[in-house]
C-alpha cells in the first residue's frame, strides 16, 4: 500500500470524525430551532447517505482486517498467558494438596504408632506389676509357711525334749535359787520349765515370786493369768497327775 493511499485513508477518517464532532456539537442548537428553520429529515438523511456512499471502503478493508487480525492475536496471546497462569496456579495447588495429604497421612500414622507403643508400654507395665505382685504374694506365703513350719518344729522339739534334760535343768535352777534367793532370771526359767512339764502350781509359784521381786514384769503377769485360767478350766487332779512322781 502506497503512502498516498494511507494519507487518503487518514484524511477520510479525519473528515468522518470531524463531521461526527460537528454534528454532535450542533445537535443542541438544532434542537432549539423551530421546525420551520430545520432541514427536513429526509434531506438530511439523504445527504448523510450520499456522504457515506462517497467514502471508498474498499481501500479501508485491508487496513481494517489487518488491525482486526493484530487485535485478535493480542487477545489470543493474552488468553494464552492467562491460561498459563491458571495452569501454574492449578499445578501449585495440586502439589500443595498432595504434600499436605502426605503430611496428614504421615501424622496419622505417627499418631497411630505412638498410641500403639503407649498401649504396649502400659500392657508391659501391667504385666510387670502383676508379676511383681505375684512374686510378693509368693514370698509372703513362703515366709508364712516357713514361719509356721519353724513354729511346728519348735513345738515338736519342745514336746519331744527328753525329760531327763528338764530334770537336770530343774535341779540346776533350784541350786541357783538356793545360792541366790533373789535371782529373778532363775525363777523365770524355772517357771517356764514347769510349764513345759505342765506343772502349773509350781510354775504359778515361781511367777508369783518373780512379780514379788519385780512387779514390772508384764509378760510374767500375763503368763500367771493364763495359768490361773487353765487351772480353772482343768480339774486340779488332772494337773497333779501330770507331775513327775
Amino acid at each position: 500500500m502506497s503512502t498516498i493511499s494511507i494519507i487518503g485513508i487518514i484524511l477520510t477518517a479525519g473528515g468522518f470524525l470531524g463531521a461526527i464532532i460537528i454534528i454532535s456539537r450542533k445537535m443542541p442548537v438544532l434542537a432549539k430551532l423551530s421546525e420551520e428553520n430545520l432541514m427536513p429529515k429526509k434531506i438530511f438523511r439523504e445527504s448523510l447517505v450520499i456522504r457515506f456512499k462517497s467514502i471508498k471502503y474498499s481501500s479501508l478493508r485491508p487496513l481494517l482486517f489487518n488491525w482486526l487480525e493484530k487485535v485478535l492475536r493480542k487477545l489470543r496471546l493474552s488468553f494464552l498467558k492467562i491460561d498459563n497462569i491458571f495452569l501454574t496456579m492449578i499445578g501449585q495447588a495440586r502439589e500443595n494438596s498432595q504434600t499436605w495429604s502426605i503430611r496428614s497421612k504421615a501424622w496419622l500414622e505417627h499418631r497411630r504408632l505412638k498410641k500403639k507403643q503407649k498401649i504396649q508400654v502400659l500392657e508391659e507395665l501391667d504385666k510387670v506389676e502383676i508379676s511383681e505382685g505375684l512374686d510378693k504374694v509368693k514370698r509372703e506365703v513362703s515366709k508364712d509357711e516357713d514361719k509356721a513350719f519353724k513354729q511346728k518344729i519348735e513345738i515338736v522339739a519342745k514336746e519331744s525334749e527328753p525329760t531327763e534334760n528338764l530334770d537336770a535343768q530343774e535341779k540346776d535352777l533350784i541350786d541357783a535359787i538356793a545360792k541366790k534367793p533373789k535371782n529373778i532370771e532363775a525363777y523365770k526359767e524355772l517357771g517356764f520349765l514347769y510349764l513345759k512339764k505342765k506343772n502349773f502350781p509350781d510354775a504359778r509359784s515361781c511367777f508369783r515370786q518373780v512379780l514379788k521381786l519385780n512387779p514390772e514384769e508384764i509378760e510374767i503377769g500375763r503368763k500367771l493369768e493364763e495359768i490361773i485360767g487353765l487351772e480353772e478350766e482343768k480339774p486340779a487332779e488332772g494337773a497333779w497327775n501330770n507331775q513327775p512322781e
